[in-house]
């Protein structure tokens, strides 16, 4: 189902800018999968008719309703029962990494603390080869927070809400605001989430949450 996903991205990146709907000549052999999941509901006219265009109504290509386990739009009444699989592989991260559209589509109830955050700000920590979300409150005054990160348990992705920062630390009990190995800040409409590929990040022992 990842590759079905990737498809999708794939598909969206190729004829979301085009100006006019262009039907494909036949189904992906995947739309039953994906209009069970909402699909339908959940793309522009575009990506539906490169996509599903016998299949579904709304791309213009002369489509008759097929039903839907979707009962919101954007959202899946029964999500795929890999969602917890695909969050915890360190290769995909998938509440993490997917866009918003994807996450109410196919994971709405795996990836709730993504699509509806409460946390100020979050940590994804590969633990033993499964990803560990954590999520914390900004701290005022600023304190450190412990990531329980570690060379082989290395830190993933970060995640911080509108105008809320996260300072990494190399080490559990930091001075704060000195030693400081990057900060992350999330920015509206869309900056929140943050891929960490550098070694010396993946490692940060600790994080300090600050919003403004």
């Amino acid at each position: 189902m990842s590759r079905v996903i990737l498809a999708i991205v794939a598909s969206s990146a190729l004829f979301g800018s085009a100006s006019a709907v262009t039907c494909a000549p036949a189904d992906n052999v995947n739309c039953p999968t994906w209009i069970k999941a909402g699909f339908c509901d959940s793309y522009s006219p575009v990506t539906l008719a490169a996509n599903c265009p016998k299949s579904c109504p709304k791309a213009g290509c002369g489509a008759t309703a097929v039903p839907s386990t979707n009962t919101t739009t954007g959202g899946a009444a029964t999500e795929n029962k890999n969602c917890q699989k695909w969050n915890e592989d360190p290769k995909n991260v998938f509440c993490a990494k997917a866009t918003d559209v994807q996450k109410k589509t196919f994971c709405n109830k795996t990836c709730a603390a993504e699509i509806t955050p409460v946390d100020d700000c979050g940590i994804y920590v590969n633990t033993g080869g499964k990803v560990v979300r954590t999520g914390f409150k900004k701290s005022n005054p600023a304190a450190a927070v412990e990531t329980k990160a570690t060379a082989t348990n290395t830190l993933m992705n970060l995640f911080a809400k509108d105008k809320c920062k996260i300072d990494l630390y190399p080490t559990a009990a930091p001075t704060v605001g000195t030693g400081i190995i990057k900060s992350y800040t999330g920015a509206a409409p869309s900056t929140f989430f943050f891929p960490i590929t550098v070694t010396a990040e993946q490692a940060a022992a600790s994080i300090v949450c600050t919003c403004t």
